[in-house]
C-alpha cells in the first residue's frame, strides 16, 4: 500500500504553449514526455475509487480523506485529497490480464504524454530535485500531462506528495511553493480541480 496526497486540475483542449514552456522550465524537464496508454475501469457514480491497467499492472486507488480547498498561490486554488494505492503485477502468459480485459466493455483507453519531475524533502526543509526513478522516502512529484480519450483532448497538472501521512500536506505545499514562485504560472481554479475518478464521471462515455 502506498499513501499520497494529491491536488489535480483538468482542462479541455491541448496544452497551451505558454503552460508547456513555463512547466518544462520551472520543473527542469529535459526529456521528452513519457507516452503510454492506461485503461480505466468505468465505475458509474463512483468518485472515491479508481481502477486502471497500466503497463501489465492492475492499480487500485481509494480516496480516504478530503482536505478540502487549499490556496497554493494568489491565482491558484485546488482540492487536496489523500489516496491509498495498491499495485498488482499481472502475468500475460497465465491469462490473468486477458481474463480481466474480457469482463465486459467497461474499460476506457486514455492516451497520455506526461512530463514528470520528482522532489525529495529532507528534514522538512530542504527541497531537492531528483531523477524520476530515484528512491525517496518523503517528497512530491509534479506532472503536466496531455490526455486523449474518446476522440477528445484534455490536459492536467498535478502535485502528488508521498511519505508519512503527517507530512503529506507539508510536502505538497513546499514543492508547489517552489514551482509556483518561478515565472508566471497559469491560473488554476478550484472549479477545475478534481481526481481522475471524478474526471471520468464528468467526461467518460
Amino acid at each position: 500500500m502506498y499513501t499520497t496526497a494529491e491536488v489535480r486540475w483538468f482542462y479541455s483542449g491541448r496544452i497551451p504553449s505558454e503552460v508547456h514552456d513555463w512547466f518544462v522550465t520551472v520543473a527542469s524537464v529535459n526529456e521528452p514526455p513519457a507516452r503510454r496508454i492506461d485503461k480505466y475501469l468505468m465505475l458509474p457514480g463512483v468518485t472515491t475509487l479508481g481502477i486502471k491497467l497500466r503497463q501489465q499492472r492492475l492499480e487500485i486507488k481509494l480516496r480516504n480523506f478530503d482536505y478540502g480547498e487549499v490556496q497554493l498561490h494568489e491565482r491558484i486554488s485546488g482540492r487536496m485529497q489523500r489516496w491509498r494505492k495498491w499495485s498488482l503485477g499481472l502475468d500475460q502468459e497465465d491469462g490473468t490480464l486477458g481474463e480481466i480485459m474480457n469482463q465486459g466493455n467497461g474499460w476506457l483507453d486514455v492516451h497520455k504524454e506526461r512530463y514528470l519531475s520528482r522532489y525529495i524533502i529532507e528534514r522538512k526543509i530542504v527541497v531537492e530535485r531528483i531523477e524520476v526513478d530515484d528512491d525517496a522516502n518523503s517528497g512530491c512529484e509534479v506532472e503536466l500531462t496531455a490526455i486523449e480519450a474518446i476522440g477528445r483532448h484534455w490536459w492536467t497538472i498535478a502535485f502528488e506528495s508521498f511519505g508519512e501521512e503527517y507530512v503529506l500536506g507539508h510536502n505538497l505545499a513546499r514543492v508547489s511553493e517552489r514551482i509556483f514562485r518561478t515565472g508566471a504560472p497559469p491560473s488554476l481554479a478550484i472549479a477545475r480541480s478534481c481526481s481522475y475518478p471524478q474526471w471520468l464521471q464528468d467526461t467518460g462515455p
